[in-house]
């Protein structure tokens, strides 16, 4: 081989060694944009971990409840976000989908509808309480099936409570065992009726007989049996606004629905001061008097 091919020879392998950088340094130089689907994935990935800890430091500062509660509203709130944490949105929607709720009084359950970044309303659904019983220091509420739901310390005033139930032992979540079961499905008619006619009644009296008595400021009210109880509670009503601001007994048990108002005996009472100052009690000999019986005005 003679000199110029040797020459010819070289020129060339200098130029091929220079393509090759050149082409190396163009790949370097790309870098990731020569990789357009891990770009993309590195992209998406940046942007969920800002919108991530953008969520993260949102919080819950608004919340609405929707339903009738025995609660409080600040009361609820402290018992639903009890954690600091639990305020966090993300962590709020999260436990919503996937964790479990917290247990309320009273509240069979509620869902939770988030709207927008730091407000969310809370609809509440209440248990299906008829009335209660006082057993060992403790309210225990009951259901239209005599099922024990729910038990706490303080009697909650829009449910009255059933004395002269005769029962061995209450179980919660069971059902409240008594000689009569259809006693149940007469509490339930009763209380109903109550709503109905917006009478506000704190304690019901069953007697030894299933009789059933009950009071209204100063008026006690004697119904009987259970029979007739629409028509009986419907007549007292009637009768209510000429009762007023007295004391005594009203005989409803004798109800018949031929029978005319004034046909129901109201015995009249002496009302008892709530306070009676010490010197004023008189002595026991003076303190009887002869009640006497009319008939209901």
């Amino acid at each position: 081989m003679d000199h110029d091919e040797l020459l010819t020879l070289d020129a060339q392998t200098a130029r091929n060694e220079g393509a090759e950088e050149a082409s190396d340094r163009g790949k370097r130089g790309r870098g990731l944009f020569s990789h357009p689907r891990l770009l993309a994935f590195l992209i998406v990935l940046l942007v969920l971990g800002a919108a991530a800890a953008f969520l993260y430091t949102r919080k819950i500062t608004t919340v609405k409840y929707v339903g009738a509660v025995r609660m409080s509203e600040a009361e609820l709130t402290d018992r639903i976000f009890e954690e600091p944490n639990e305020r966090r949105l993300v962590y709020a929607i999260w436990n919503d989908h996937f964790g479990t709720h917290k247990e309320l009084p009273f509240i069979e359950r509620y869902e939770m509808d988030f709207q927008g970044l730091d407000t969310v309303e809370i609809n509440l659904y209440e248990k299906n309480i008829v009335a209660c019983v006082e057993y060992m220091g403790s309210y225990m509420y009951f259901d239209k099936d005599g099922v024990i739901v729910e038990s706490t310390a303080e009697h909650g005033e829009d449910v009255p409570v059933i004395t002269g139930l005769t029962f061995r032992q209450i179980v919660l979540h069971s059902v409240l065992k008594i000689e009569r079961e259809e006693t149940f499905e007469e509490i339930l008619n009763l209380t109903q009726l109550l709503r109905k006619y917006e009478l506000d009644v704190d304690r019901i009296m069953y007697d030894a007989a299933g009789n059933i008595v009950f009071a209204l400021d100063d008026i006690k009210v004697r119904l009987g049996s259970a029979r007739y109880m629409e028509g009986k509670i419907s007549e007292l009503t009637k009768m209510l606004p000429q009762l007023k601001g007295l004391c005594g007994t009203l005989y409803l048990d004798t109800y018949q629905e031929t029978l005319p108002p004034d046909s129901y005996v109201f015995r009249k009472e002496e009302k008892v001061p709530e306070t009676v100052p010490e010197e004023s009690v008189p002595a026991p000999e003076e303190s009887t008097s002869a009640v006497p019986e009319t008939p209901a005005p």
